[in-house]
């Protein structure tokens, strides 16, 4: 009888442990997930912001690279169709004197 008053005191005792331990984890999560959670939300919030701040940075360098690229496009395009011009407007005084010789003769 002895064995049996031990064996139930013991099975006792363990359940009694397993419950106190679950109330405790339960008292310990609804207690930490709030702080957890906030937390999250914060660095979620700050990394949103820091991209925002490194895209903007990037579309800034961006249009400036562009605009840098399209000065200089127009610069060469201009400086080639001048060039352009100009050797037609030889080519073109250059036959029309050979023309004026041909129709001299």
């Amino acid at each position: 009888m002895t064995m049996t008053t031990t064996g139930i005191l013991f099975f006792s005792l363990i359940v009694l442990s397993i419950i106190n331990i679950l109330v405790t984890l339960k008292k310990d999560i609804n207690v930490d997930v709030k702080p957890q959670l906030n937390d999250f939300e914060d660095r979620i919030k700050s990394e949103l912001q820091r991209n925002r701040t490194e895209l903007n940075d990037t579309s800034e360098r961006n249009r400036k690279e562009l605009s840098e690229f399209i000065r200089v496009f127009e610069s060469k395009l201009t400086e080639s169709s001048e060039k352009t011009n100009s050797l037609l407007e030889k080519n073109l005084i250059s036959k029309m004197r050979v023309n004026k010789i041909s129709i001299t003769r």
